[in-house]
C-alpha cells in the first residue's frame, strides 16, 4: 500500500531529524551497554541482540498506539468524511510545523525518559529502552509521528492501522541496528548528515503536507489504485 511506504519513509525521516541524528551514537552505547570504542570492536553477535530488542520494544509501543487510534477511528466511522477532512488538515498543519514554516508551541515540548537506568541489562534492558523511546517522544519526531497516527486513524481495519505504526517504527528503528553494526563508518556518515538537517526537515514537511492534501481530498485511495494499475498488486500491497 502507498500509505505503508509513506509510513516507512516517515520513520526514516524521523531518524534523520535534528531530534535524533545528533544523539544516535549515545543511544547506541545505551542500547548495547558498551562504549563507542567497544561497539566498534565488538562482533555482530554481541551487539545485534540488544539492537534488535530495542527496535522490537519501540515497535510494540507504537503498534499498540496504532491499534488504539484505529479502534477510535472505527468507533467514529459514521463520520468518516468529517474525520478524513479533520485528519487531512491536522497532517497538513503538522507538516508545516515540521518544515519550520509554522511553529506550534505544544509541539516544541519534549517528554524524555531516563535511558541510563536500562543500560547494561542486555536485550531485556534494550527492549525496555525501546519502549521508553517510543513513549518519551521528542518534538520534531512527534510531529511526523502525529501525521502517521492521523493516517492510521483512517484505516479500514485494526490490522491496517497497527501495520502503519509498525512499519513507521521499522523505518525509525532499523537504522539504529545498522549504526550498531558499523558504528565507525556510521558516525562519519551521520556527521555528514548533520550538515543537511534543514533539508531533512523540509523533506519531512513536504511529505506530511502532500499526505495531508491527499487525505483531505480523499485521493490517497485513488493513488493506491493508480499504483496497482501501473505496477501491479505486488508493489502496492
Amino acid at each position: 500500500m502507498v500509505d505503508v511506504a509513506i509510513a516507512f519513509g516517515a520513520g526514516l525521516l524521523s531518524f534523520l531529524s535534528p531530534c535524533v541524528v545528533p544523539l544516535v551514537p549515545a543511544y547506541v552505547t545505551y542500547i548495547t551497554g558498551m562504549s563507542a570504542e567497544e561497539v566498534g570492536e565488538a562482533r555482530a553477535s554481541e551487539v545485534l541482540p540488544s539492537a534488535v530488542a530495542f527496535v522490537l520494544g519501540l515497535a510494540l509501543v507504537l503498534s499498540g498506539f496504532g491499534l488504539g487510534v484505529t479502534a477510535l477511528g472505527q468507533v467514529l466511522s459514521e463520520h468518516t468524511m468529517l474525520m478524513t477532512r479533520v485528519g487531512g488538515v491536522l497532517v497538513i498543519v503538522l507538516g508545516l510545523h515540521t518544515s519550520g514554516l509554522l511553529r506550534i508551541a505544544v509541539l516544541q515540548r519534549s517528554a524524555r525518559m531516563n535511558f541510563v537506568q536500562f543500560r547494561g541489562r542486555g536485550p531485556a534492558g534494550a527492549f525496555l529502552m525501546g519502549g521508553a523511546f517510543g513513549m518519551g517522544w521528542t518534538p520534531c519526531v512527534g510531529a511526523i509521528l502525529g501525521g502517521i497516527v492521523a493516517l492510521a486513524s483512517q484505516s479500514e481495519t485494526l490490522a491496517q492501522g497497527t501495520l502503519l505504526l509498525f512499519v513507521y517504527s521499522l523505518g525509525l528503528g532499523v537504522p539504529f541496528i545498522l549504526v550498531a553494526l558499523g558504528i565507525k563508518r556510521a558516525v562519519a556518515l551521520l556527521g555528514a548528515v548533520k550538515q543537511h538537517l534543514r533539508a531533512v526537515e523540509l523533506a519531512s514537511g513536504v511529505l506530511l503536507v502532500a499526505t495531508g492534501v491527499l487525505l483531505f481530498t480523499d485521493r490517497l485511495n485513488l493513488l493506491t489504485g493508480w499504483f496497482v494499475q501501473r505496477f501491479g498488486m505486488g508493489f502496492a500491497a
